[in-house]
């Protein structure tokens, strides 16, 4: 009889754990309009979101909108915090749309923080315009004071080595020879 009941009982313990698992698909990133009472996609809801987030304060619903974009659109969610971000420090940083070469943004968030006219696009570097080079003191804190200087042009650095031939240098005569390495880079 003891076997009897413990088939019974495990018979229900798989019933019941497989009952529990759901029909759902790895990797997926629309929303189970039915599970979670939304009617909407994930595009559709990260569109809703921003909207709301911007124009009211929350009254919950968009609380509630959030947490399902943040637990069923893996896709969408941090498109959401980046674009929220652009809008959180433009005004503060100036009206240029972060450079996506020194700030790590999703792209789509960007695309749409432009369109929103959250910032400017036709401010943003141009990559193919070519920078002049600026040296500037920035010591290395090691015993050789002749590399002090750094130059760069935006894109490359060089730290050249200056006033090798003095035995005794100032910030400034370097500064001064830095200027005229400058000059040479700029003419090259």
């Amino acid at each position: 009889m003891s076997r009897a009941r413990f088939r019974v009982g495990g018979s229900v313990v798989v019933v019941l754990l497989v009952a529990g698992c759901g029909p759902t698909t790895v990797g997926e990133t629309a929303v189970d309009r039915t599970r979670v009472g939304l009617e909407s996609s994930c595009a559709e809801l990260l569109e809703e979101v921003i909207e709301q987030t911007g124009t009211r304060p929350s009254d919950g619903s968009t609380d509630r909108m959030l947490d399902v974009l943040g637990h069923h659109c893996p896709k969408e969610y941090p498109v959401f915090v980046d674009y929220q971000s652009i809008r959180g420090t433009v005004g503060l940083v100036g009206d240029d749309c972060p450079d996506p070469r020194e700030v790590q943004i999703d792209a789509e968030a960007l695309a749409l923080a432009k369109r929103d006219g959250l910032c400017s696009a036709a401010r943003t570097v141009d990559e193919t315009a070519e920078q002049e080079w600026t040296c500037s003191w920035s010591p290395t804190m090691n015993e050789d004071w002749y590399d002090d200087v750094l130059c760069s042009d935006g894109t490359r650095e060089q730290r050249p080595r200056l006033r090798e031939w003095d035995s005794f240098v100032t910030p400034d005569e370097m500064m001064e020879s830095a200027r005229k390495y400058e000059g040479e880079l700029n003419r090259r």
